[in-house]
């Protein structure tokens, strides 16, 4: 690398920094003017002091010569052809008067402070180079375009005032010039083809500025304008050097940063950027002193953390200030809702903390500061959008005076007149950080910590107003607000210090959780939560009240839950959905964040081009309806969810009590009749807070349900018929006409519609307005199949409204008319009947029939037997009635067959057969009415011994051995058989009881004792027994889950891998984002087969199949089903004994057996804690999920991209819980019995 030098004298040297050695490689004789290297240092161009041009080589071999100054226009001269005139062309803003007025040229020469030599500037990819230079014929100067082969191409047009500063745009056809009018010294540009485009003007009197160069930085976003001011005086102390940096945004150049140098030993002397980062200017001054300025691109904006923050973004135009509060207005730049302007331009804006949210400080190249509020005196109050700031605090230049411009940088309002900012020290790798205290109206700053290396950056947390540092290797540091003077490391979750793995230009703070975090952004789109990445692609950030918003280089807001766990944060990608990311919304190409409003649902995004554009992402219109309704504003909730599309049973699903203590308040506010229709039609049983919505939600999403209420008269009812009735209840109290179409909507969108009171309804409107009665029916064919209000309408008996209704649908008169008319021939009772049966409506055409004579009775049997109306017939005819024995005798017959004996002899008795009766009760094991029955029949006294004996053996053989007592002491005489039947039961207590009163305490030796020792022995080993095998199992099940889920993630991780799809190419980018179609689809086909193969088989068969769905094997298919099967039936037996237990223990105690019974109930209490310990092990959350997921997938307009991927990810891990019977998917209901005696308990 090597350093060329030119004199003006013609000698060209090169300079090598290593060696330093200066070495003259070349001599142009008639000198040299000016010189320039093309950006791929392959080619030099050379202008020499007799006008001429050089073109050379990068070993100075000389390729071509021409005069500097020749007298065709170029290339790209223009072409008249002769189109249109003068007259007829379009003038712009100049007016029809243009047209007539003659275009002046004025020409004059340069300005006496003119140093007379040529620039040279290359486009940035080198294919073009201009130069500026004094026309010889003119006087005044001139820009010439010329090709990389040294051809001219163009000759700019005449103007006046054209000085030497030029630079081209290195991205572009721009030439920018600086050039003096009649009023101001404007900075213009030119095309290639020498044509003027558009200027802008520098903010200073044209007479006492003199620019003396410019520049674009690499990727030609910025412009730096090198300005030196002049005295009055001409007093070089009083001079002042500035460097302004400009931008473009929307057509519009605004200032952005202005450095002042004092004339002297410290104006500057040249500068330049930097070849490699864009945004970094190099400046040298006068004595030597060089200094580096970096910048990076940031929105300037309020904290925007409580609701009084109008969310104000402030753009520096030079000495204006443009403010725009985005919570009331969205005005696009370069225009504003309010600007202020300062004595000189401004450099930096710091906005207020929490507590002071509209006020802001501007800190002016000059070194003055100037506090603004919204709040303060002569300001304005935040309902106020268009009130101007008022200044309430201005400090002197003079406190902050400073001989290097921009000293203090990184300026942060961290509380009440308090602020922390950042200066370099005098070396290169120290900075110092300042407080600056506001007292009155001066400053007073005092450094409060070293620190090595350069800040990088400053944020403070809204919340605990911690203050987080930045250095230039990542570092992060943390002040304590109430301890200013000592500095510790931000450390992590597991104490670590935390560092970003690269430097960020843009920080800011934020929780998750209950826990801070710092984020940061580099230059290079890599987005960080303390040292986590977790995006690579990220443009912009910005923090809402409960999301974090993204913007990627994919063209894709991201709305991250702040509810989020740190330890639980990955990585976003674009393939995959992320456990932490909640909503992914498609933005424009190149879209930035401006601002999020707080509270409020509206991200302000700007596009590459400059204009703003307001979008709502889901998650924060989700945030938006939630306050509303916690607020019981149901008008805006309304109208945010319509507009927005969302489900509208959020309405009532986010508080269901509240919303039925307001349903009276939710329809005064509404109160719209499309509003209401729209809000009952899309009423669903879904939880859309457990569902659709469940991101939001996290608390509910895993324990998704049908809604079913229970009523005040224990009765359960759904949902969607709970709120129609609610809302038709309110409809009809405010005001029945006005909310007619929504009395019907809340009639046909219950469970079961309630057609027929809709159409009595209209019936009834028919008398009072006709016009309405028709515009009801219009409306409710709207809204119900046609044929099936015909069929309601035929069901109330209306033949005119059958009629009325038929006529509106597609029905065939040839048809229904002959129809109606036999009908209408019928008795009435009897068509009715008609009508039912032909509406299949068998219980109402019975009570029909029941009315139409004797001649119908056999029909009326045959219609009962024929459709099981028996208990709707029995209820219906009088005991007194001729069919009513028939019927009872047909009913029990009909009992009888379906095994059902108890309740057939009780129909045998009401028919008076009570032969048949007596076997039924027999059956039955109903002992008492068996006895009854005989003794209706006068049966002898042989056969009810008979009867006694046979009742008896039965009940002991089905265990039932305190009803076989009963019978053995009351009807067959035999006391001592009755007590050894007790004894045998073990129902102890009675057994005594007997023995005392029949003077027969013998039994209590020879029976009683023996057999309480046994049941204890007894009752010891199954307490045991069950006990290890209620163990086992449970170890067992823990196994078991453990390896499916284990086997659950490596599919998981196959599938969005691809790995498990060797067609996986095959499929669309829909079912391979969570790999789970396929196999959702299989088990579904699966289970459909296996239906059909045994949908033929026998009820025996099926039943054994039943048994044999799952096994107890280790290793079988469904093994954890068959374990929590058994766990489930194992515990149930474990607690049934509770009362035989304390029985025993009361008659062990009685006979002196203490230990016995101490041991017994200690066994068995032991026994039931364990048991009771494990079942919410046994029976944890995963499994009530079996009831509450879907078994397919729900498609919709309310289904996302996320929710269908996490509802197949759910179902493939409830898929075999799905195939456990729902009273298997809860513990079972055990009741824990008083059966413990006080007295055994041990201390």
């Amino acid at each position: 690398m090597s350093l060329c030098i030119a004199t003006n004298l013609g000698d060209i040297v090169m300079w090598s920094p290593t060696l330093n050695q200066l070495e003259t490689i070349g001599t142009i004789n008639n000198g040299i003017s000016a010189m320039c290297w093309s950006p791929d240092q392959e080619l030099v161009v050379m202008t020499t002091m007799t006008n001429t041009l050089l073109m050379m080589t990068h070993d100075l071999d000389p390729i071509t010569e021409l005069p500097m100054h020749p007298d065709e226009f170029g290339e790209a001269a223009f072409v008249n052809v002769g189109w249109g005139k003068k007259e007829t062309q379009f003038h712009g803003s100049e007016g029809k008067q243009a047209a007539t007025q003659s275009k002046i040229v004025t020409s004059s020469t340069v300005s006496g402070k003119d140093d007379l030599i040529p620039r040279i500037s290359w486009r940035g990819d080198g294919q073009y180079f201009v130069i500026n230079s004094i026309n010889p014929q003119t006087g005044s100067r001139v820009l010439r375009v010329w090709t990389r082969e040294c051809q001219l191409y163009s000759t700019s047009e005449s103007a006046s005032g054209i000085e030497w500063a030029t630079s081209w745009k290195p991205s572009g056809g721009l030439v920018a010039v600086i050039q003096k009018g009649p009023t101001a010294c404007t900075v213009s540009f030119i095309e290639k083809n020498g044509l003027y485009h558009g200027s802008f003007n520098l903010p200073a009197n044209k007479d006492q500025i003199l620019v003396k160069d410019l520049t674009w930085n690499t990727d030609s976003s910025l412009l730096a304008v090198w300005i030196d001011h002049l005295a009055d005086d001409n007093d070089p102390q009083h001079m002042l050097s500035t460097v302004q940096v400009w931008c473009i945004n929307n057509y519009h150049w605004y200032l952005k940063q202005n450095l002042e140098f004092w004339q002297g030993d410290n104006s500057v002397a040249c500068l330049c950027w930097d070849l490699e980062n864009p945004y970094r200017l190099h400046i040298v001054c006068s004595n030597g002193e060089y200094t580096c300025y970096s910048w990076t691109w940031r929105t300037d904006r309020s904290w925007g953390h409580t609701p009084e923050d109008l969310a104000i973004v402030a753009v520096i135009d030079g000495r204006k200030l443009l403010l725009t509060p985005f919570r009331t207005m969205v005005v696009p730049p370069p225009m504003a809702a309010y600007q202020i302007t300062c004595d000189s331009p401004i450099n930096q804006v710091a906005f207020g903390p929490p507590g002071q949210d509209n006020d802001f400080v501007v800190f002016t190249s000059n070194g003055q500061m100037e506090c603004y509020s919204l709040n303060g005196e002569g300001g304005c109050h935040p309902g106020s959008p268009l009130c101007k700031p008022a200044c309430v605090k201005r400090i002197p230049k003079e406190n902050l005076k400073s001989k290097s411009p921009l000293v203090y940088y990184h300026v942060t309002w961290i509380h009440k007149d308090c602020f922390l900012a950042v200066t370099v020290d005098g070396t290169v790798s120290h900075s110092s950080i300042w407080q600056l205290s506001i007292i009155k109206t001066n400053i007073e700053a005092k450094i409060l910590h070293k620190m090595e290396g350069h800040v990088k950056g400053i944020c403070v947390s809204p919340t605990s107003g911690k203050i987080y540092i930045q250095t230039n290797d990542g570092s992060l540091s943390c002040i304590l607000p109430s301890d200013l003077e000592n500095i510790l490391p931000h450390r992590g979750l597991k104490g670590q210090q935390v560092k970003f793995p690269q430097p960020c230009s843009q920080m800011d703070v934020c929780s998750f959780g209950q826990l801070e975090a710092v984020l940061g952004l580099t230059d290079k789109y890599r987005f960080y939560i303390n040292d986590i990445e977790v995006a690579n692609n990220c443009t912009s950030f910005c923090i809402h009240d409960d999301y974090l918003l993204l913007t990627t280089h994919s063209h894709t807001c991201r709305c991250v839950s702040r509810d989020i766990l740190l330890e639980d944060i990955t990585q976003l990608t674009e393939s995959t959905t992320s456990s932490l990311d909640e909503s992914v919304r498609r933005v424009e190409r190149g879209s930035r964040i401006v601002t999020c409003v707080s509270n409020d649902n509206k991200l302000v995004l700007q596009m590459p081009r400059g204009n703003l554009e307001t979008i709502h992402p889901r998650s924060l219109i989700l945030s938006a309806v939630k306050r509303h309704l916690d607020k019981f504003e149901y008008k805006e909730s309304f109208i945010l969810m319509k507009k927005h599309r969302l489900n509208m049973n959020l309405l009532y699903d986010h508080n269901s009590e509240q919303f039925l203590s307001f349903v009276t308040q939710f329809v005064l506010e509404i109160d719209d009749i499309n509003h209401l229709n729209l809000f009952m039609t899309n009423l669903r049983e879904e939880d859309v807070t457990k569902t659709v919505y469940g991101f939001a939600y996290p608390e509910r999403a895993n324990n998704s349900k049908i809604s079913i209420i229970p009523t005040s008269d224990k009765t359960m009812i759904k949902k969607v018929d709970l709120i129609c009735n609610q809302l038709k209840d309110v409809f009809v109290t405010l005001d029945a006409n006005k909310y007619l179409l929504p009395i019907l909507t809340a009639y046909v969108r219950k469970t079961n519609p309630e057609l027929d009171n809709a159409l009595h309804l209209i019936k009834q409107l028919k008398t009072t307005d006709r016009s309405l009665s028709e515009e009801a029916l219009k409306y409710l064919l709207f809204l119900v199949d046609v044929n099936e209000l015909y069929d309601v309408a035929l069901g109330t008996y209306d033949f005119e409204l059958v009629i009325l209704v038929a006529q509106k649908s597609q029905k065939d008169p040839k048809e229904y008319l002959p129809f109606l008319n036999q009908l209408k021939k019928l008795e009435t009772d009897y068509q009715r009947f008609s009508i039912d049966k032909h509406l299949k409506r068998y219980s109402k055409a019975l009570g029909h029939i029941k009315n139409c004579g004797a001649e119908h009775h056999v029909e009326c049997l045959n219609f009962v037997k024929e459709h099981s109306l028996f208990s709707e017939a029995l209820g219906t005819f009088s005991l007194s009635h001729a069919l009513y024995k028939d019927l009872a005798l047909a009913y029990g017959d009909y009992l009888s067959d379906k095994h059902h004996h108890e309740e057939a002899g009780m129909m045998y008795e009401k028919a008076e057969s009570y032969s048949q009766a007596l076997q039924c009760y027999k059956k039955s094991l109903n002992w008492k009415q068996a006895f009854t029955v005989s003794a209706k029949m006068d049966m002898m006294v042989k056969n009810v011994l008979d009867l006694a004996s046979e009742m008896s053996a039965k009940l002991k053989d089905n265990r039932m051995h305190l009803e076989a007592a009963t019978v053995l002491q009351e009807y067959a005489d035999d006391k001592e058989e009755a007590l050894v039947t007790l004894i045998e039961g073990h129902h102890w207590e009675e057994s005594i009881r007997l023995m005392y009163k029949h003077n027969r305490t013998d039994f209590i030796e020879s029976h009683l004792k023996s057999s309480l020792l046994e049941a204890h022995s007894e009752h010891l080993e199954f307490i045991e027994t069950n006990r290890q095998t209620f163990d086992k199992y449970c170890n067992r099940l823990s196994v078991v889950r453990e390896e499916k889920e284990r086997k659950l993630q490596a599919e998981l991780i196959a599938s969005e891998l691809g790995a498990d799809r060797p067609d996986g190419d095959l499929f669309s980018d829909t079912s391979s984002a969570t790999g789970e179609t396929g196999s959702v689809y299989t088990t579904t086909s699966s289970a459909s087969t296996s239906r059909s193969k045994t949908s033929g088989k026998s009820s025996k068969n099926r039943r054994k199949l039943e048994k044999k769905k799952w096994s107890l094997k280790e290793g079988s298919k469904h093994e954890n089903l068959a374990l929590i099967e058994a766990l489930s039936k194992l515990i149930t037996h474990i607690f049934s004994i509770q009362d035989e237990v304390g029985s025993l223990l009361k008659v062990l105690v009685m006979f002196d057996h203490l230990n016995e019974a101490v041991t017994l109930q200690t066994c068995y209490d032991d026994m039931l804690r364990h048991v009771n310990a494990a079942i919410p092990q046994i029976w944890n959350e995963s499994m009530g999920r079996s009831m509450t997921q879907p078994k397919t997938l729900e498609f919709g307009p309310t289904t996302t991209a996320n929710s269908l991927a996490q509802s197949m990810q759910n179902s493939r891990k409830t898929e075999d819980m799905a195939l456990l019977e729902p009273y298997l998917c809860i513990p079972p209901v055990v009741g824990n019995k008083k059966w413990k005696l006080q007295i055994l308990q041990q201390p």
